[in-house]
């Protein structure tokens, strides 16, 4: 009788160790208790870029919502350090992704704006940015 326990606790630990790798993979953050989307994150993205390089971004442009209405396609996310995040986050909960912001110059800019945000589910852990002067015609 003490083996049928033992059988029903090791799929108790199993059952919960699945639920705890899913929702790692879903965008659930143990630190603040609620879950993050991909649109969540890039949406952190776009407002450091529009506070932190106001100087780049055109005037006309003030919101995540205008930022993404001028810029449709302008980012898109993949999960940071390939194999070896996917380990971190199924196991540890400690994956982050990597969110491309990039938009070309317009009328009002004269810059190529790239930058690339490392951001988990507490904020951005780091930025780099690359940010090329056009020609003007």
């Amino acid at each position: 009788m003490t083996w049928v326990k033992g059988i029903s606790i090791g799929k108790l630990l199993i059952g919960a160790l699945v639920i705890f790798m899913t929702l790692n993979t879903i965008g659930f953050c143990y630190s603040k208790f609620n879950f993050n989307t991909r649109g969540m994150l890039i949406d952190i993205a776009i407002r450091d870029t529009i506070l932190e390089d106001r100087q780049l971004v055109p005037n006309t442009i003030n919101t995540v919502e205008e930022f993404r209405a001028a810029y449709p396609n302008c980012c898109e996310t993949h999960l940071a350090n390939g194999a070896l995040g996917l380990i971190a986050m199924l196991f540890f909960g400690a994956g982050s992704t990597d969110v491309y912001v990039w938009f070309e110059a317009t009328k009002e800019s004269k810059y190529s704006y790239n930058a690339v945000y490392n951001i988990d589910c507490r904020g951005i852990n780091s930025k780099r940015r690359d940010v090329e002067t056009l020609n003007s015609k």
